[in-house]
């Protein structure tokens, strides 16, 4: 079906609202999101093995794995970019391995979208794979979680635990 001027311009005027929204309120949403991240803390996850919330350092660490959730990094236009981290965890600031990892880390990219108003949030792999569409931050937290109990798990197999 043809698209009328005033059907375009009103799609463009919710568009450039929409895009300051997000440019002005992320950071704010992003607070949600890592609140529910680290409301995990204390939940059992995986083999009997509890999350825990590891402050200072904003990761979600799960026995020798962790997610680090990192801050906003300017992408395409407006538009700002998080990141959470899957790797291994560290043993305290600035402490370095001894060994090589048997499994590489693992990056999603988390960008905000408005939907109807509302501020959800993407996930994708660097690759392109969308790992979650117009989430919440319950959702986010809920995907990093399995997120990151799948990564304790490989890591685990490739320790041969």
């Amino acid at each position: 079906m043809r698209e009328t001027f005033a059907e375009f311009r009103a799609r463009h005027t919710v568009g450039r609202k929409n895009a300051e929204k997000i440019r002005t309120d992320s950071a704010r949403e992003w607070e949600r999101v890592r609140g529910s991240i680290e409301a995990l803390a204390g939940v059992e996850a995986v083999d009997g093995h509890a999350f825990q919330w590891v402050n200072g350092l904003s990761f979600l660490a799960l026995q020798d794995v962790c997610a680090g959730i990192s801050d906003a990094r300017p992408f395409t236009g407006t538009a700002q970019r998080y990141t959470v981290r899957f790797n291994r965890r560290p043993s305290g600031p600035g402490e370095m391995f001894g060994d090589d990892s048997p499994i590489g880390p693992e990056d999603w990219f988390v960008g905000a979208v408005i939907e109807n108003g509302q501020f959800l949030w993407n996930i994708e792999t660097p690759s392109g794979y969308r790992v979650g569409l117009n989430l919440s931050a319950d959702e986010v937290a809920d995907e990093v979680a399995k997120g990151l109990a799948e990564y304790f798990l490989k890591y685990e197999a490739a320790y041969g635990r």
